[in-house]
C-alpha cells in the first residue's frame, strides 16, 4: 500500500477526524499565525513514528492538529543548494518547494515581477485542478494573475493538495485560456459547492 492510499484508508480518515475534533477544528501551535482562519488546512500530525506502524496504528496521544505550515515548518527537509529534479506524483513539503523551484510560493499562483512561475492548487478549491482551475473573485489578484499566466505562453510546475496528504507534484502545465462566462461559472459553482468562483482557467500539460 502506498503513503497515499495509507492516507485515504478509512482507519486513517476516522482517526484523523477524531483528532481533529477533539482539537477543535484549529492548529494547537500557540505560535502559529494562521488561526483563527476558516480557509488554513488542517492535518493531523505523528508526534512520533513507531517501526512497524501503519498511521492508523497510533493512539490520539501521538497525534496533533496543525495547519499545513505549522507541520510543513516541522517536516522541513533537508534540501541540497542545488536544485533537484522535481518527479511527478510525488508528495512536497511546502518549503521543500521554495528550494526546488527556486522561489517562496504563494497559494494559487506565484507571480515574480510580471512572470506566474509556480502553480499550487488546493483540492477543496480546486477540485478538478491541475487541468481545470478556478480562480476566486473575491480577491482581484487571483483574476490577475491567471490573465497574467495565460498570456505568458510558457510553462510552470504545478503542485495540488488534498486534505491530509502534503503538496503532489503534477508536472508542467501552460495556461490555454480563461473564461468569465457566467453560465461556466454557474456550473462549477453547484457542481463543487463552491461560492467564491470568479472565471475558469484551462491548462494543459506540457513537456519541459
Amino acid at each position: 500500500m502506498t503513503y497515499r492510499e495509507q492516507l485515504r484508508d478509512p482507519r486513517w480518515q476516522k482517526l484523523r477526524l477524531e483528532v481533529m475534533n477533539r482539537d477543535g477544528w484549529r492548529c494547537t501551535n500557540d505560535a502559529c499565525t494562521g488561526k483563527p482562519n476558516d480557509r488554513v488546512m488542517l492535518v493531523v500530525h505523528h508526534k512520533r513514528y513507531l517501526p512497524n506502524h501503519e498511521p492508523w496504528d497510533y493512539s490520539t496521544n501521538d497525534l496533533v492538529t496543525l495547519c499545513e505550515k505549522c507541520h510543513d515548518a516541522i517536516h522541513q527537509a533537508d534540501v541540497p543548494e542545488t536544485q533537484a529534479a522535481l518527479v511527478e506524483n510525488c508528495f512536497y513539503h511546502w518549503r521543500e518547494i521554495s528550494s526546488l523551484v527556486g522561489q517562496e510560493p504563494y497559494g494559487f499562483l506565484t507571480q515574480v515581477r510580471q512572470t506566474i512561475v509556480c502553480g499550487c492548487f488546493r483540492k477543496d478549491f480546486n477540485p478538478d485542478a491541475p487541468y481545470n482551475v478556478l480562480p476566486g473573485a473575491s480577491n482581484k489578484d487571483w483574476l490577475a494573475k491567471a490573465r497574467l499566466f495565460v498570456e505568458q505562453k510558457t510553462t510552470i510546475p504545478i503542485f495540488t493538495k488534498e486534505a491530509g496528504l502534503p503538496w503532489e507534484f503534477n508536472g508542467y502545465f501552460v495556461a490555454e485560456a480563461m473564461t468569465q462566462n457566467t453560465i461556466e461559472i454557474a456550473i462549477h459553482k453547484q457542481r463543487h459547492s463552491l461560492q467564491d468562483v470568479g472565471g475558469v482557467l484551462f491548462l494543459k500539460r506540457t513537456e519541459v
